[in-house]
């Protein structure tokens, strides 16, 4: 299977979990998961995908080593998935936008790790209500700025390690109020120069 098609999965009403992490999918359109209502696990990770309107191109690379496209994810790009409970988008080369994720209210569980991911937007995480497990690790992120995390009031595991953090701003993990164990391993942070960093976890158990 290398293409699907809008309104593709119609009628799969009860389907719960779709793998298609080993299928050599190279294009996505756009309403693709629509009628996945009970769908709670998607695996989208590894594969060579193309996602036109849905997702747009930012570039395509022919290098041996880097066979993956980038990807923008845009606004409501999971439009459907009302009980989607794990995704997983790892090992692809991604570009996060306000938004990206909105409508995602019952995910619990985003898996981003391995995707080269440079740049994280304010609000990026917007919507993700009931998220407890963000995986962000292996990436190239420089720096967290306020409101990166803004309303994830559940979330309890933000892993950051491995990424070229240098930087934390006052304030950034504000509104993390349920937040048990932070992982930033492996980072560049030297010195932390501004008040109020960790402002607000009051429920932190575990700081790596």
């Amino acid at each position: 299977m290398n293409e699907l098609k809008e309104n593709v999965f119609i009628g799969l009403n009860n389907l719960q979990k779709l793998d298609l992490g080993c299928e050599n999918i190279i294009e996505i359109k756009e309403n693709s998961f629509i009628g996945l209502n009970n769908l709670k696990e998607l695996n989208l990770n590894k594969s060579q995908m193309s996602w036109p309107m849905m997702f747009s191109f930012l570039d395509e690379s022919e290098d041996d080593d880097e066979p993956i496209k980038i990807i923008e994810i845009k606004t409501n790009a999971f439009n459907g998935l009302i009980s989607l409970l794990k995704l997983d988008l790892n090992m692809r080369q991604l570009v996060l936008n306000e938004n990206s994720f909105f409508g995602l209210d019952n995910l619990l569980e985003l898996h981003l790790e391995r995707n080269r991911i440079g740049d994280l937007k304010a609000n990026a995480f917007n919507g993700l209500n009931n998220l407890k497990k963000l995986d962000l690790n292996n990436n190239l992120i420089e720096e967290l700025i306020r409101n990166t995390f803004f309303g994830l009031d559940k979330l309890e595991e933000p892993n950051v390690g491995y990424n070229q953090i240098n930087k934390l701003k006052a304030n950034v993990f504000n509104g993390l109020n349920s937040l048990k164990k932070l992982d930033l391993n492996n980072n560049q942070i030297g010195e932390l120069n501004e008040n109020n960093v960790f402002f607000g976890l009051n429920s932190l158990e575990k700081w790596i």
